[in-house]
């Protein structure tokens, strides 16, 4: 973000009434969370794979989302 648009959000800002400051802060930090989130987690090949064979299967032979989600935050240290 370069200066003029940091000063062009801060005049908007020192505009709000009060009572908006904080839903403005609010948003920032559910963006922070949003950007956060999708940078975090990224899926490796292997379990691309995983997932990828999984899509085909009959209903009777899925795994568990719950179980599957476990065993790869254990595998994975996540």
């Amino acid at each position: 973000m370069n200066a003029t648009t940091i000063e062009q959000v801060n005049s908007k800002l020192k505009q709000l009434p009060e009572s908006l400051l904080e839903v403005v802060e609010h948003y920032i930090d559910f963006l922070t969370y949003k950007h956060n989130q999708e940078t975090e987690f990224q899926l490796i090949e292997e379990q691309k794979e995983i997932l990828d064979n999984q899509e085909n299967l009959p209903l009777s032979q899925y795994q568990n989302n719950a179980d599957f989600l476990a065993e790869v935050k254990n595998e994975y240290g996540l």
